[in-house]
């Protein structure tokens, strides 16, 4: 109301002003004063419009201008001072606003254009752009809102992305011989329902994992039992080959009893001439064999052989010491006195 009264006060100054110039326009000054020459009054008048119109307008820009004025009519002018200092603050903070409100109708639009082409490196730099904004301007509702619309986007890409490359993985896996596929793309289908579980395709899919995985569970399983058996019985069969008690025999080489076999099953075998004292009766034209000519000797899996004779017996053509007992093997030859020749055999 002040600064009114004073408006109101110095508009009077300017008309009565007004009233004097053209009074001293109309006579001729007595002192000889030059007609071009601004009177102190009219400085003044022009003062106070200025002042007024920079009052009346909104306009910063302006209002510098007509303090401007002012300020070279009267430098030392306080008001106008202070004044044009407001109103160029004024006017910064509207040029900011302005370049502000630039900037986010320039982003807004490049949302609009990302929302439009769908290209996901567009969307990608609109959300991180969006983020920056918002973080210098957090109470933005536009921002805000323009930054759900692309989340809301990518999100339904990025979906539809998870549930093509689970198909993808799905019918993959399915197909592959490689069974290792099928647990990694089950969990992927798994996932991609999570987001979209009435996806039909994805369903179906996940029944022919599933299927497939129970198939090859089973075939796994039966091929370990078929494995442990397998195992089981080579090792039986081991077992029973190694442990148990093959029978030995003898058979002649030469001779008329050429090929007969007689069995070695007691605990021991006594060979010679003479037939009441030995289990095989050997005996040979020129009476070389002893009556009790060797014994064989069973001990567990093994044989042994002693000699007890006159004209000695020969293992492989190795003359045994008498009464020293000798482990036989398969295939050993055994002639004895030199005349008949049994061969060592196991069954």
């Amino acid at each position: 109301m002040f600064v009114m009264r004073i408006f109101c006060r110095n508009q009077l100054l300017a008309i009565l002003a007004v009233i004097v110039v053209g009074v001293n326009m109309t006579v001729p000054s007595a002192r000889g004063q030059d007609t071009e020459v601004m009177s102190e009054t009219l400085k003044k008048t022009l003062i106070n419009q200025l002042l007024l119109k920079a009052y009346q307008t909104d306009d910063p820009a302006e209002k510098i201008k007509l303090y401007d004025q002012v300020l070279n009519l009267d430098p030392s002018n306080e008001i106008a001072r202070q004044e044009i200092a407001k109103s160029q603050a004024e006017l910064d903070k509207k040029l900011q606003t302005e370049r502000n409100l630039q900037v986010k109708h320039s982003l807004l639009q490049m949302v609009d254009n990302a929302l439009a082409s769908g290209d996901d490196a567009a969307l990608t730099k609109a959300l991180g752009d969006l983020d920056e904004a918002i973080k210098t301007n957090p109470g933005d509702k536009d921002f805000v809102d323009a930054r759900q619309r692309i989340k809301t986007k990518l999100d339904q890409r990025n979906v539809s992305q998870q549930v093509r490359d689970a198909i993808k993985d799905g019918h993959d896996a399915y197909f592959a011989e490689d069974s290792a596929l099928l647990v990694p793309a089950l969990r992927a289908i798994d996932d991609a329902l999570k987001v979209d579980s009435k996806n039909v395709e994805l369903q179906g899919w996940k029944q022919k994992i599933e299927t497939r995985i129970r198939t090859e569970r089973f075939r796994w399983w039966l091929k370990t039992i078929l494995l442990i058996l397998a195992i089981v019985s080579v090792i039986g069969i081991g077992l029973y080959l190694l442990l148990r008690k093959r029978q030995g025999i003898l058979e002649f080489a030469d001779g008329d009893r050429t090929g007969e076999v007689f069995p070695l099953d007691k605990p021991a075998t006594k060979i010679g001439a003479l037939p009441e004292a030995n289990d095989l009766v050997v005996t040979d034209g020129k009476g070389k064999i002893s009556r009790y000519h060797c014994e064989i000797v069973r001990e567990g899996r093994r044989y042994f052989i002693k000699d007890a004779s006159t004209n000695g017996t020969s293992v492989n053509e190795e003359w045994l010491e008498a009464g020293r007992p000798k482990v036989l093997r398969k295939g050993d030859r055994l002639p004895l006195a030199g005349e008949v020749t049994l061969i060592f055999r196991l069954k």
